[in-house]
């Protein structure tokens, strides 16, 4: 039985300052199992692993005690989008192998403030454009993605891609979205917000999946402010609007449509709220909460809200050879 689980089931770990959560999905995409472990205040630090032991023991006494103790599955594990740097570009249809590395890798350097020798890179291809080929690379600064996989190291999991969060979201809409959802035109985008305790991250994608756009800003950033240790709702409320009519203006004035927004991660907007959104932005753009947006069987508005990402990355696990030419930072730390 183990065997067999092994072979129609893969994991997807989504990790943040605030917590660990873990999907089971099938290679059907059915949700087999969700697990949620809070970590403490000062574990994880901006998205950075501060106390790894810490935090591998506490992952290790929740998940001893889960159904999956022993279960060799594979795995992807998610980094913040806040964490991760890109660059894209259109590159020449002649560009392959190790010259398209090459090329990429030098284009992307001067565009990206970290440096590459101490960095995790990717790069991914995706749409067909008239001058060549959408090429994006992604970079992560190795000692963050060292320090989540780290944490997953105390698992019998075999870990097969590390991956950006946005990504496993794109790929979760891309899974479970009704054509009522389903962007119509190839030049159509689609934009994803993603809200965490301390980060607002937006990323937008081509129908294809190629990455066009990618922000982070903090909350304090924002200028929203504490209250109590905490930050009001309200304050994220406003920051979310904001944000995603600031990225609607931008597209438009480069004459591209961003036809979907998605939101994900916190669960802070009520139906009403996101109907006052879509009166804002009008009728060209729809913005969806995944939870509203979508419907799973046995699952719940709040979980498909916050298990999003983490069931899009278990999709990877579950059948990896089909997303072989996703960008994962396994597969390319040696290009460094």
């Amino acid at each position: 039985m183990r065997f067999f689980s092994k072979l129609i089931t893969g994991v997807g770990i989504d990790i943040s300052e605030h917590h660990i959560r873990l999907a089971r999905v099938s290679i059907f995409g059915v949700v087999k199992e969700l697990i949620e472990i809070e970590i403490p205040d000062g574990l994880i630090v901006d998205e950075k692993v501060e106390k790894l032991k810490e935090v591998q023991s506490l992952f290790q006494k929740e998940f001893n005690s889960a159904s999956l103790k022993d279960a060799p599955l594979r795995a992807t594990i998610l980094l913040p989008e806040s964490r991760v740097f890109f660059h894209s570009f259109i590159a020449g249809k002649e560009l392959k192998g190790e010259k398209l590395k090459e090329k990429s890798l030098s284009i992307a350097q001067r565009e990206i403030p970290i440096l590459f020798s101490h960095a995790e890179t990717a790069i991914s291809q995706g749409s067909q454009e008239a001058e060549g080929v959408r090429t994006t690379v992604y970079a992560v600064d190795s000692d963050v993605a060292d320090g989540f996989r780290e944490i997953v190291s105390v698992t019998p999991f075999k870990v097969i891609a590390t991956e950006t969060n946005s990504k496993a979201i794109l790929r979760f809409i891309n899974k479970y979205r009704t054509k009522e959802h389903l962007p119509t035109k190839p030049t159509d985008l689609i934009a994803l917000v993603d809200v965490g305790h301390t980060w607002i991250s937006v990323t937008v994608y081509t129908l294809k999946g190629s990455n066009v756009y990618s922000r982070s800003n903090s909350f304090k950033q924002l200028g929203v402010k504490t209250v109590n240790r905490k930050l009001p709702i309200k304050g994220i409320e406003t920051s979310i609007i904001e944000t995603i009519k600031e990225i609607l203006v931008y597209f438009n004035n480069h004459e591209q449509a961003i036809t979907s927004v998605y939101i994900s991660g916190l669960d802070l907007l009520d139906k009403q709220a996101v109907s006052e959104i879509n009166k804002i932005i009008g009728k060209d753009s729809s913005v969806f909460k995944l939870g509203d947006a979508f419907s799973i069987k046995g699952l719940d508005d709040k979980k498909i809200q916050t298990f999003g990402p983490a069931i899009g990355a278990a999709l990877r696990s579950a059948v990896p050879w089909k997303y072989t030419y996703q960008h994962n930072f396994l597969n390319n730390k040696k290009l460094k």
